[in-house]
């Protein structure tokens, strides 16, 4: 049969706060915090699992367990990362529910000589001091496109308790051998995601004002990561729904009743009410006069370019942001 598709609730976002150092060409502190306009509603939070975010300390007492070295000739991956991505470089199909696969740290020394040593340029400091790296010494097991922005985790053998370690930014492929996935060390830049999320004078140190983040005071703890409590590794179960997406937010439980989150579909079918053309599914444009979807009325007469007069076509395999 056919897969169907997994739903998306979209849920509006009150306040986006961006790190203001963000480098795009190198991924320099690749961190945001997005609050979310309503709260997960109390008779909902039994749904989700709720993730610490790890702090500097925890970093020194647990990082050292957790990375792998090449000498290793066995090991145990003892964190996962989590994500709705492609499951493979050259299948650009989105799974039906959440994936997960079990991946091992590298230190940052060990992994820049990774990439130099494959690479055909040698560059310093290409792995910042705000990242790490995760993976198999031998390849197989990464993140991959579509994955960015995922949370990159620990689950604490004895108490099962989850703590998100960081955040998947960029790599060379996916589960390629010598090049692992990068992440965003939140312990690195957890005072950025405190203040973000508690709305303190101390956002000025960043660059960011108050108003543009978090307007009421909060403390750390009610920062969230939220991940259904089932995550299936490989699944491909075909034809079941997926699992509830990955949702960022804070006060899960803070006994603000508010109406259920509503899903809504991706995209509006044919003769569906409208206001912007990208509200439409495929080529449909939102028609100005009866503000519906539609088919365009008239086709452009230019001629569309088939590649013959561009340049070599080549392109970079380096996956960023965003997927």
């Amino acid at each position: 049969g056919k897969t169907k598709p997994y739903h998306v609730s979209l849920i509006d976002l009150d306040k986006t706060a961006i790190h203001p150092k963000f480098n795009n060409t190198g991924n320099l502190n690749d961190v945001a915090v997005l609050t979310m306009k309503k709260c997960i509603p109390d008779d909902q939070a039994d749904l989700f699992e709720i993730m610490e975010v790890a702090n500097e300390d925890f970093w020194k007492r647990r990082s050292s367990e957790l990375l792998v070295s090449d000498e290793d000739d066995e090991y145990v991956a003892k964190t996962s990362v989590a994500g709705f991505g492609q499951q493979g470089p050259s299948d650009p199909s989105v799974p039906p529910a959440l994936q997960s696969v079990d991946v091992s740290l590298f230190g940052r020394e060990e992994c820049e000589k990774k990439y130099n040593d494959k690479l055909l340029f040698s560059s310093i400091d290409l792995i910042q001091p705000d990242m790490y790296c995760a993976g198999a010494p031998t390849g197989g097991k990464d993140a991959c496109l579509g994955d960015s922005g995922g949370p990159n985790y620990y689950t604490d053998p004895e108490t099962s308790k989850r703590t998100q370690l960081g955040i998947v930014s960029w790599g060379i492929g996916c589960a390629e051998e010598g090049f692992p996935g990068v992440y965003t060390s939140v312990a690195y830049h957890y005072d950025f995601i405190q203040a973000s999320v508690c709305g303190d004078e101390r956002l000025g140190d960043f660059g960011v004002s108050s108003q543009s983040s978090a307007t009421t005071t909060r403390t750390a703890s009610l920062l969230r990561l939220c991940l259904p409590d089932d995550i299936p590794e490989n699944n491909n179960a075909g034809g079941d729904d997926a699992e509830d997406p990955i949702v960022i937010g804070d006060n899960l439980n803070g006994g603000i009743k508010d109406s259920p989150v509503e899903e809504e579909p991706t995209c509006l079918e044919e003769n569906k009410s409208c206001t912007k053309d990208f509200e439409c599914c495929r080529d449909l444009i939102c028609h100005k006069r009866d503000s519906v979807c539609k088919a365009p009325l008239r086709e452009y007469k230019g001629r569309l370019s088939d590649g013959s007069h561009g340049g070599s076509g080549s392109s970079s395999n380096i996956r960023k942001n965003g997927g």
